[in-house]
């Protein structure tokens, strides 16, 4: 069993993979997992995406729809698995498939054609392409989900799911971005990348105290740190300095109920 953060849920989230782009035995490329209002979603769709889904105990042929946070490889690499096997690995998909992204997600999805064709067209179900430009909104059932602002490349959003009155706030990569602690205000749950050590700085990316300090600044009932590289030091330490208790750092696995 995961271990988790168990609550009056609504929302739940799993981990499953909380590294970066750097490969680690511990830590699958980002991904995380939320069921909510009857949907399976997925935010970004990194390296080992697919067998850490298989882990939590969901089919991918069961999710709902895949939220792109940039189209970096860490990010996205196994949605050309996820879109093949989806036609041809038993139980073959039959539920509609929502993809959803910053600008240039359909050039990004039909780009990935070019190479493998037809074998990535939806054969058995119906699949939608929505790009979902910074302060827009799309709905799934009686789901919202917005886009907000991030630091990193031009398609790259953050996101915020909500259930009825509870949220979650995902940055997926950023660097410090004021605008982000609004979109993220009162959050229950803020999902921040802290991808550099807190000797670094850099415009695309957080350490531990920027995300702790994007935290405070939203108001944000929790903290979870991902995007995470295996240093040798413990992990949310230098956050909880900043934010306190409330901090958490991700591993691939960690379930949250909000």
């Amino acid at each position: 069993n995961f271990p988790s953060l168990r609550g009056s849920a609504t929302l739940k989230i799993t981990v499953i993979g909380s590294g970066g782009c750097k490969p680690d035995p511990a830590r699958g490329g980002p991904c995380l997992l939320v069921e909510a209002g009857g949907f399976k979603i997925l935010v970004d769709i990194g390296l080992g995406a697919l067998g850490g889904i298989l882990r939590a105990g969901v089919e991918p042929a069961q999710i709902d729809a895949i939220l792109l946070t940039h189209h970096h490889p860490d990010h996205c690499c196994e949605l050309i698995s996820f879109l093949f096997s989806a036609n041809y690995a038993p139980p073959v998909r039959e539920r509609p498939l929502l993809l959803l992204g910053g600008p240039g997600l359909v050039f990004f999805v039909e780009k990935l054609k070019i190479p493998f064709g037809h074998w990535l067209d939806a054969k058995n179900y119906q699949s939608s392409l929505v790009e979902l430009p910074e302060g827009e909104s799309e709905y799934l059932g009686a789901l919202k989900i917005s886009s907000g602002p991030a630091r990193h490349i031009p398609s790259s959003v953050s996101f915020r799911i909500w259930e009825g009155e509870k949220s979650l706030a995902i940055t997926g990569d950023t660097g410090p971005c004021p605008e982000l602690a609004r979109f993220a205000a009162k959050a229950d749950l803020l999902v921040a990348e802290a991808s550099l050590a807190d000797n670094q700085s850099s415009e695309g990316h957080l350490t531990e105290a920027e995300a702790a300090g994007l935290a405070k600044e939203a108001g944000a009932k929790r903290l979870l740190l991902t995007h995470l590289t295996t240093t040798g030091k413990p992990f949310g330490d230098e956050a909880r300095v900043i934010f306190g208790p409330a901090t958490q750092a991700a591993f691939d696995g960690f379930i949250v109920e909000l």
